[in-house]
């Protein structure tokens, strides 16, 4: 099992003299190279003159590697607003569910610890820290995990506060400051 990219069918398959070639159906009428980027049964065979090898077969499985993306329900959030963000796994175009998948996100550049979703997709925030989000990396319960998910970036912003500043006055006349925050 390998985690993304391509597999070098000459690594899996050695000859003894002639000519190698690398087939995807089990007739080997349907010539592939040596490079497959894809999960699937391959089969070579060796020709040395007239003479041919029997035909071999090897499963090769390539797991995309895992993404993610970062999405918010309510980026700018007032005082007692409930928000949440979202961490959406997909392995390729597909949403993955029931996977056991972890990741970790940054809040402000700083990263925070490893988040694992217990198989939740997607993964979801409430009423998350202020401040810029970045997903950092993800990783899939096939032990594939990616650094560079596609991931986005999402600011929640402070809470505004109010300060007000009032002056009371006493019986005698005596001012006391008041502030409201």
């Amino acid at each position: 099992m390998q985690c993304g990219g391509t597999v070098d069918l000459s690594s899996l398959f050695t000859e003894s003299a002639g000519t190698l070639t690398y087939y995807d159906d089990a007739l080997a009428t349907s010539v592939v190279g040596s490079t497959v980027n894809s999960t699937g049964t391959y089969y070579a065979k060796t020709v040395d003159g007239t003479c041919a090898s029997a035909i071999e077969s090897i499963l090769v499985s390539i797991n995309p590697l895992p993404d993610a993306v970062l999405t918010g329900t309510l980026i700018t959030a007032c005082a007692g607003d409930d928000f949440s963000l979202s961490v959406d796994l997909t392995s390729g175009n597909a949403s993955v569910s029931g996977t056991d998948w972890e990741f970790i996100y940054s809040i402000d550049g700083i990263p925070e610890s490893t988040i694992a979703t217990g198989g939740n997709n997607p993964f979801v925030l409430i009423n998350p820290s202020d401040g810029g989000y970045t997903l950092i990396s993800v990783a899939d319960g096939n032990g594939c995990s990616n650094s560079s998910p596609t991931g986005g970036s999402i600011t929640t912003s402070n809470h505004p506060t109010l300060t007000a500043t009032s002056e009371l006055r006493c019986n005698d006349d005596s001012p006391i400051g008041v502030s409201l925050t």
